[in-house]
């Protein structure tokens, strides 16, 4: 078992300590033994009487195991030194006199400011001593634990790793580095001490005074070559190591492992154990200076810094805002860290341009960001749980005439005189409905729309074109449904009808859980845009006879109608209407006769109470029995919709409960159309100025709440919060559906990048008006 024992030297709280290992001291006894024979130290009070040769004696400054520190005047010069003297007795053996002579050799050979200074030497009273520099000031670990700047502790230590960089250069490895043997005067200035135990490469006597199971050093700054105690291994980057361990102490005010406990566990943790990384234990430390202080605590000595030198360089490049050697000098590395420094030097202009990178990245993203996470599902189900039952205007241009259940066909058609109409038979009705466009021919309606499907032809289509004919004469136009986009086919109409009447499809999602959406719009390739039915009938209504075109302008997702007139191919005045949105489709729909990559122009759409849906519905037998007065106050100058409103055909739900008829989505679209009122989103601009918007108030928000996580935080909920409420009140009061997930998630990444590079920051450059301990 390892039997061990510390002997403390000069400094209780930071021990230099000698640990047997079952070796023999010189002299052949057992140090175990030798420390156990006595727990005593030599009384050298005689000293203070002595007088040594040119100094006068003040006052003792330090008493250790080896040796006694008074503060001295010299006589002839007036000027305040310390005179160190070794100590004589059972300890004082020949391998300590040695060492003692050494330290006055090595001093004598050294010449830095940075080190402390050895003016004379000899002996007194029979006691062996050396004369020093007199340092007035503190201890570095007492420094460090009333500086609060990091910047400030780096410059101080770069000088520190200097002095023993000069050391280096002599071919001397001090070996007991450590807060205790560096001095920090009234200037700032940091003073290396105590070489008591240093090493001089190539030296006989080296070898002779460390032998193998033998620890040299001071146990919470040793390094793992020291805690081996194997001779050999001991060199520059020892010293290296150590100064890793002060720095990581002056930066955290920590160690970093536990060197408490048995010493077998201590001397296992400095050889095997990992040090917990430095940013752990205080959030100021960036990756970079994390970098260096564990560069330092390599536990190989071929992964450590080479020499005290290139650590002191490399702290200097830190702070310099350069890259720095511990990383290596990859391209990207390097434009990361000159960026870094060129955000320090212009930070507002920096930090705007990230602003301005962060607004075009999420802009970019915007649209797969909907498709990546169904937060654009989950909003649309939010809105429509918050308009449901919304007031909404009574409709203006258009009317519905509608087949209900009180609808009586048979009396229609014995009144009417139709006597090849069959209730039992659907089709028959052609003969009806074509009655019915002859009685609305003097009506003065703007244009006639049949949300009734005739695609399939029959032996009553020619009733049915007759009537279509008898609109055209009066100078309108009479649309037709269909069930698919017939993009690039004709529908399945007979020739009678497709000679006389336009026709459009008429698609959407009608759900429950999110507003209803037409699909206004749809674009295959480079072919022109295509009309649904509603927007076939408002433009048929705006310019009767006209041709028309669209054009989309992706860019404001805005879509407008052309017109020329048919015999001079003269334009005339066309209108806009704001789309709600346009997304390519992500799957083929055959029965739609959609295909992948078709873009859909969508068009949300705002269904009114059923007190104004019933106020603008005429019962499809009044048309019968009206006078044409009474059908044009109702009719004239609107857009007029044939729909089958019976129970149970074409029927959805909507997302205030209710369980609405298809016929009117396509109504309130008309309407909406006619109004240019209907429901849109933002286009690229205005979605620009809104995330750009996020961008910078995050910004905002984390420059003022930087310090605090929790104020930011909270802050940061009640943003989105407010952002999610804003969303639903520009929805419910201006038709305007901007989802706020993505500018809530630039937000977020704003604050995010101004968190983390003022915290850069203020570990670089440390406090604005700081006065350096050097100055």
């Amino acid at each position: 078992a390892l039997r061990s024992t510390a002997v403390a030297e000069l400094d209780p709280d930071s021990p230099t300590i000698l640990v047997g290992t079952g070796a023999q001291g010189e002299d052949g006894s057992d140090l175990d033994a030798l420390a156990a024979r006595t727990n005593s130290v030599i009384d050298c009070s005689s000293l203070l009487a002595t007088v040594f040769p040119g100094y006068e004696i003040v006052r003792e400054l330090h008493s250790g195991a080896q040796g006694i520190v008074y503060q001295a005047i010299q006589k002839s010069t007036k000027r305040q030194v310390a005179i160190k003297v070794v100590r004589e007795g059972p300890f004082a053996s020949r391998t300590e006199k040695l060492r003692f002579e050494r330290e006055i050799a090595i001093l004598a050979q050294l010449r830095h400011p940075n080190i402390v200074t050895i003016h004379d030497s000899g002996e007194a009273g029979g006691h062996a001593y050396y004369v020093m520099d007199y340092i007035l000031g503190q201890s570095l670990d007492k420094w460090a634990r009333t500086e609060t700047s990091i910047r400030a502790k780096l410059l101080l230590f770069s000088k520190l790793a200097d002095a023993v960089a000069a050391a280096h250069e002599q071919g001397i490895t001090h070996r007991d580095l450590k807060p205790g043997n560096v001095q920090v005067d009234e200037d700032g200035e940091p003073h290396v001490l105590d070489f008591g135990l240093a090493k001089t490469a190539g030296a006989l006597e080296v070898t002779q005074m460390t032998r193998t199971g033998q620890f040299m050093g001071s146990l919470p700054w040793a390094s793992p070559e020291q805690a081996e105690a194997v001779p050999g291994k001991v060199d520059i980057r020892t010293d290296v190591y150590s100064l890793g361990v002060m720095l990581y102490e002056m930066l955290t005010g920590q160690l970093p492992y536990s060197v408490f406990g048995n010493m077998r566990d201590v001397l296992d943790r400095i050889i095997n154990a990992e040090p917990r990384r430095p940013s752990a234990v205080c959030g100021q430390i960036d990756h970079e200076l994390e970098t260096i202080v564990l560069k330092c605590l390599q536990k190989p000595r071929e992964r450590r810094y080479q020499s005290a030198g290139e650590l002191a360089d490399d702290v200097r490049r830190y702070l310099a805002g350069e890259p720095i050697q511990a990383r290596g000098d990859s391209l990207l590395y390097l434009a990361m860290t000159r960026g870094r420094r060129t955000l320090r030097r212009h930070s507002l202009l920096a930090t705007l341009g990230a602003f301005v990178l962060i607004t075009y990245a999420w802009c970019s993203l915007e649209r797969y960001v909907y498709y990546w996470i169904p937060a654009h599902e989950q909003f649309l189900r939010v809105l429509a749980w918050f308009t449901a039952g919304a007031e909404s205007a009574e409709f203006e241009h258009v009317r519905v005439i509608g087949l209900t259940d009180r609808t009586d066909i048979a009396a229609l058609a014995q009144q009417a005189n139709l006597t090849n109409v069959d209730p039992a038979n659907l089709r028959s009705l052609r003969c009806m409905h074509g009655a019915l466009m002859e009685r609305l021919a003097d009506s003065g309606l703007k244009a006639l729309v049949w949300d009734i499907n005739f695609d399939r032809p029959s032996e009553f289509d020619e009733w049915l074109a007759r009537g279509i004919r008898a609109i055209r004469r009066a100078g309108r136009d009479v649309l037709l449904s269909t069930r698919a986009w017939h993009i690039d086919s004709e529908p399945t109409f007979s020739p009678a009808i497709l000679a006389e009447a336009k026709w459009a499809a008429t698609t959407g999602d009608f759900c429950a859980d999110r507003p209803w959406c037409l699909d206004l719009t749809v674009e295959r390739s480079e072919n022109v845009p295509l009309p649904c039915l509603a927007l076939a009938a408002v433009n048929a209504a705006y310019r009767p006879g006209a041709e028309f075109h669209l054009h989309v302008d992706g860019e404001a997702s805005r879509l407008a109608s052309r017109f020329w007139n048919t015999e001079g191919k003269r334009p005339l005045y066309g209108y806009y209407v704001q789309l709600t949105g346009r997304w390519p489709l992500t799957q083929d729909y055959p029965d739609l006769g959609l295909l992948r990559n078709d873009v859909v122009g969508h068009y949300f759409i705002t269904i009114p109470p059923d007190d104004v849906l019933a106020r603008c519905t005429i019962e499809y037998q009044d048309v019968f029995t009206a006078s044409p007065e009474q059908l044009r106050r109702w009719l004239a100058q609107r857009i007029v919709l044939v729909g089958d409103l019976r129970a149970g055909v074409d029927r959805y739900p909507y997302p205030d409960g209710r369980e609405v008829s298809g016929v009117y989505a396509h109504t309130a679209a008309i309407e909406a159309i006619s109004r240019c009122s209907a429901i849109r989103t933002p286009t690229a601009s205005e979605a620009r100025v809104i995330i750009g918007g996020a961008v910078l108030a995050g910004g905002l928000v984390a420059l003022l709440l930087h310090r605090s996580l929790l104020k930011l935080g909270l802050l940061m909920l009640a943003m989105i919060v407010l952002a999610g409420l804003a969303g639903v009140e520009a929805y419910r009061h201006f038709g305007y559906l901007a989802n706020p997930t993505v500018p809530i998630l630039a937000a977020l990444t704003s604050v995010v990048f101004v968190t983390v590079t003022r915290h850069r920051a203020s570990v670089v450059s440390g406090a604005i008006q700081i006065q350096e301990s050097s100055q």
